[in-house]
C-alpha cells in the first residue's frame, strides 16, 4: 500500500474511528485501526465488537492495500506532524513508513488476518432523518438512560418509527425523557429497537462532522447510521423495554409556568449546597421557593416569580435530574406539572415534542 494524503484529513479520520477502539480489550488487534486504499480514497475502520466505525477520505493512491496500525500510536504520530501532505508506505507487511516533510516514522503493524470483518453495511430497510432534529433529540433523552449494567435494557435508548413519527425514550426508573416528533418524510416501514446509550452518544459526536442526512439501516441484531463518508454500526440490546406510557400523567393538580433560564440557574446555584441531598421546591402564591441544606456546608434559598394554578405544597427532587430535564427544553418558558409530593413531576416546554418525568424524593 502506497498513498499520499492530507495530514489534516487523516487526523480527523483517525479521531473519528478511534472512538470505537477498545483500549481495555484483552485482544490486541482491537487496539488497532484498519487502513485500506483504493479508488482515490483511504478508508479507516475500527471496532470494539459492540460499535464498528468506518470513514473515508480522499487520497492519491499509488498502490492499493490494507494494514492495521495501533490506534494510539498512529494518532500520536499524525497529530504531531506538520499540516502538510504526507506519504504512507506499507510495502513491508510488518511495518508502515510515514513521511511528512523532514519527518519519517517506521511503525510496527498488527496482524491483518486477525482484524474482525466489518459488519454488513447493506441493510434491507432504510430510514432518512434530518441531522439537526435527530441530534437535538439524542441530547434531550440520552442523559436519562441508566448507567447500571445490572439492568442492561435500561442502559439503552428506545427508538421507534411508526406512522410517520419518530420517538426516542430513555429511563433509569427514577426519571424518564421522551422525544416525539413528526418526520419530514413519510414511510410505511416501522422500526422499534433499543440502542446502547454509548452508541447513540457516539452518533451525536459524529453528526456535526457531516452535512449529509442521516440514513438509518437495520440488519440482524445491528443498526447502522450512515452519514455519507462515515458509517457507525452498533449492536442492539435484546429484551422488552419497560411499559413507560402508563407512567405519563394524564392530568395534574398544580401547574407552574416559569422562565426556563431563571429556573435552571436557580436550581444550578442551589445544587452547590445540595450535595447528595434533595432540592426542595415550595409552591406558594405566584412564587416558587427553591431551597437546599446539607450538614457541614450550609443552606441556600431562592425565590422565583411564577404563574401557578392549583394548591400550595412542597416537593423535592434530585437536583441533577432537574437540571438535565430543564437543559433538554428549548424555548423561554417551562411548565412544571405536579399532582402530589409523592407522584412524579412533569417538565415540558412550549413545544410539546419533548417531555421529562422525574420521580420525587421523600422529604
Amino acid at each position: 500500500m502506497k498513498a499520499k494524503l492530507s495530514q489534516q484529513n487523516l487526523l480527523k479520520a483517525i479521531q473519528v474511528v478511534q472512538r470505537s477502539v477498545s483500549p481495555r480489550s484483552t485482544l490486541p488487534i482491537l487496539n488497532g485501526i484498519l487502513f485500506e486504499t483504493g479508488d482515490s480514497r483511504m478508508v479507516l475502520s475500527a471496532t470494539d465488537l459492540e460499535i464498528a466505525m468506518r470513514t473515508e477520505i480522499p487520497a492519491k493512491v499509488n498502490s492499493p492495500g490494507k494494514v492495521v496500525i495501533p490506534a494510539k500510536l498512529i494518532s500520536d504520530v499524525i497529530r504531531n506532524l506538520p499540516e502538510r501532505d504526507l506519504e504512507i508506505d506499507a510495502s513491508n507487511k510488518e511495518e508502515i513508513r510515514v513521511v511528512c516533510e523532514h519527518s519519517q516514522f517506521n511503525l510496527k503493524t498488527l496482524t491483518l488476518e486477525d482484524f474482525p470483518k466489518f459488519p454488513d453495511s447493506h441493510p434491507t430497510k432504510n430510514w432518512t432523518l434530518k441531522q439537526e432534529s435527530f441530534l437535538e433529540g439524542i441530547k434531550q433523552v440520552v442523559k436519562a438512560a441508566s448507567r447500571d449494567e445490572t439492568r442492561p435494557i435500561l442502559t439503552g435508548v428506545l427508538l421507534t418509527i411508526n406512522k410517520g413519527r419518530l420517538r426516542m425514550v430513555a429511563t433509569d426508573s427514577y426519571r424518564l425523557a421522551l422525544r416525539d416528533e413528526k418526520l419530514n418524510t413519510e414511510t410505511d416501514d416501522s422500526l422499534e429497537v433499543i440502542i446502547p446509550s454509548r452508541s447513540i452518544e457516539e452518533v451525536a459526536k459524529i453528526i456535526p462532522l457531516s452535512t449529509a442526512d442521516i440514513k438509518i439501516g437495520l440488519t440482524q441484531n445491528q443498526i447502522m447510521f450512515n452519514l455519507g463518508e462515515t458509517v457507525l454500526i452498533s449492536r442492539l440490546l435484546e429484551g422488552e423495554y419497560p411499559s413507560y406510557e402508563q407512567l405519563l400523567p394524564k392530568d395534574h393538580e398544580v401547574k407552574l409556568e416559569v422562565s426556563r433560564d431563571n429556573l435552571l440557574k436557580a436550581v444550578r446555584r442551589a445544587s452547590i449546597i445540595a450535595q447528595n441531598t434533595p432540592l426542595k421546591l415550595s409552591l406558594e402564591e405566584d412564587q416558587l421557593k427553591i431551597s437546599a441544606q446539607t450538614s457541614g456546608l450550609g443552606q441556600a434559598e431562592e425565590v422565583l416569580d411564577v404563574k401557578k394554578k392549583g394548591e400550595n405544597f412542597e416537593i423535592a427532587f434530585n437536583p441533577q435530574y432537574l437540571m438535565d430535564g430543564l437543559s433538554g427544553i428549548t424555548g423561554d418558558t417551562v411548565f412544571l406539572e405536579l399532582t402530589s409530593p409523592l407522584k412524579p413531576g412533569f417538565l415540558r416546554g412550549e413545544e410539546k415534542n419533548f417531555r421529562s418525568l422525574i420521580m420525587p424524593v421523600r422529604l
